[in-house]
């Protein structure tokens, strides 16, 4: 068994799983201390998708689009643990949400428009990072857009 020190994340030698799903929490006393994946990505600044928001509605409330988007990555990393938020860059009317995996760019973009409307662009981009397999992950970008106009409908 290995246990992430950075996250926490427990590896059985086939999957990592949060420490909620490890029924057996004695098996994190002995458990080799590693850095997992999505940690390394994390701290290596691995960033296979970039989700660009852009409208009024980020000065206005900060707080909730914000909510909504550490929530959406909650979800989803129950489903995949390499997918996580990397950093978010604030200016403005103009976010960049850097994700680990192209995957999470998307569904953060599509959370988003589902909860404040706009439009959603993805432009895959080119190949990316190298996995363990030595496969290219491909790279994503995605752009959310609500104008001023389509606030006041």
């Amino acid at each position: 068994m290995k246990v992430c020190s950075e996250c926490g994340m427990m590896h059985n030698g086939k999957i990592w799983h949060n420490r909620d799903e490890v029924k057996d929490h004695s098996a994190w006393d002995g458990a080799k201390k590693v850095i997992c994946p999505t940690c390394t990505r994390v701290k290596k600044g691995i960033c296979l998708g970039v989700l660009h928001l852009a409208s009024p509605l980020l000065r206005q409330t900060p707080d909730e689009i914000m909510q909504k988007l550490k929530s959406e990555e909650e979800v989803e990393s129950h489903y995949n643990h390499l997918s996580r938020i990397v950093k978010i860059e604030r200016n403005g009317n103009r976010w960049d949400v850097f994700t680990t995996t192209s995957h999470l760019a998307i569904d953060l973009g599509k959370r988003i428009k589902k909860a404040f409307g706009g439009e959603i662009h993805v432009y895959p981009d080119r190949s990316g990072h190298a996995d363990r397999k030595g496969q290219q992950e491909r790279t994503v970008s995605v752009n959310w857009k609500l104008s001023a106009e389509d606030l006041e409908k």
